[in-house]
This record gives C-alpha cells, sequence and structure tokens, in this order.
C-alpha cells in the first residue's frame, strides 16, 4: 500500500502519462529547458499572506476592473495566432468569463 495521499498518486500518474507522450516533466525551480523537446513544468500552489491578501482586498478596484484597463495589445512582432490568442482572451476578460485557457507554442 502506497503512502502518498491521493493527489500525489493522482500526480504520479499524470507524469507517467507526460513522460509517456514524450513530455520531460519537471518542477518550476529545477526548469531545465534542454532536458527535452516539450516541458511539463509542475506548479507548487502556495497561499497569499495576510498582509497580501489585506492590500488585495484595499485595492480601490477589482482585479476585473483593473484587467479593463490594460493598454491595448501592441502586435509588433507577433505572428498571427498570437494576436488572436490575446484578442480573444481580452474579449472573454470584457465579457467577465472568468476561465480561461491559453496554449500557445514557443519557439
Amino acid at each position: 500500500m502506497s503512502n502518498q495521499n491521493p493527489e500525489q498518486q493522482a500526480r504520479d500518474g499524470s507524469d507517467a502519462q507526460l513522460r509517456a507522450a514524450g513530455w520531460a516533466v519537471q518542477d518550476k525551480d529545477t526548469l531545465d529547458f534542454n532536458e527535452g523537446e516539450g516541458q511539463a513544468v509542475r506548479e507548487v500552489f502556495t497561499f497569499h499572506r495576510p498582509e497580501t491578501l489585506r492590500e488585495l482586498l484595499s485595492q480601490e478596484k477589482s482585479l476585473h476592473a483593473r484587467l479593463l484597463d490594460l493598454p491595448a495589445l501592441v502586435p509588433i512582432n507577433l505572428r498571427g495566432c498570437q494576436i488572436d490568442a490575446v484578442t480573444e482572451l481580452d474579449g472573454s476578460v470584457k465579457k467577465a468569463k472568468p476561465r480561461s485557457l491559453v496554449q500557445m507554442a514557443t519557439g
């Protein structure tokens, strides 16, 4: 019987599937871009410190309102697919759709 909690067991399964598909699975703190052709980076989630939460709560505008104030995209040196992705993401923010998935190839 494993001494891992369900989250750790699920991560091991996900890592194995990613490796089988050709991805180099790494932690973000030890990331090596030369490890392989594709990188799957594990994030370590942490909680905000109390003072950070107080600062966020004391801000005059909500995150959504601040996102609406972002400057327009300057598409210099961007490919068409990158421009489309950012434009669609901006549209989702403006429509108050809080969930977005962005996947862009690099290199």
